[in-house]
């Protein structure tokens, strides 16, 4: 087997880690009444699309996990709004970046904000991710090792 081919499976076995072991309980991986995937309506008509506990993607308003790359993720995530321009919550990050012996207490409880919503098949999504308290919230020697494009980006969206 290629370098690289190792260096990839190497990398999905640390991800399947970070969301396959530690202290998940079934209510923090099965969404809850308002994570569950977008059957109705809610307030504010904006979705995300997150492939948390959805291998494929699912559209999602204010899901307790969140996948923003394929190296970062929140948990136990508490939205304090939802709103059709912008949307800002707390929760756990983790990524591939931060396994142990380097993590240095993680996870990282950190406040997240999605906007710049746009319509995909008929239906409007955040498009943008950005952590704007992350340098305050993360160990310096972690924020200066993974750099702040891990943690400002664009969300993945719907096949449409």
């Amino acid at each position: 087997m290629g370098r690289v081919n190792a260096l990839g499976i190497a990398g999905l076995c640390a991800l399947g880690l970070l969301t396959g072991c530690g202290p998940q309980t079934p209510s923090q991986v099965v969404p809850g009444p308002t994570s569950s995937p977008a059957e109705g309506g809610q307030a504010a008509d904006v979705w995300v699309f997150n492939t948390w506990s959805a291998e494929q993607g699912a559209d999602y308003q204010e899901p307790k996990g969140l996948v923003l790359t394929e190296f970062t993720s929140l948990n136990e995530i508490e939205w304090t709004s939802w709103e059709p321009d912008e949307a800002t919550g707390s929760g756990d990050l983790t990524g591939t970046w931060c396994l142990p012996p380097d993590c240095g207490g993680g996870p990282f409880p950190v406040t997240v904000r999605l906007s710049d919503p746009q319509e995909v098949a008929g239906r409007s999504y955040y498009t943008r991710y950005e952590l704007p308290e992350i340098e305050q919230q993360l160990p310096e020697k972690i924020y200066e090792k993974v750099g702040y494009d891990e943690f400002s980006g664009r969300l993945q969206l719907p096949q449409g």
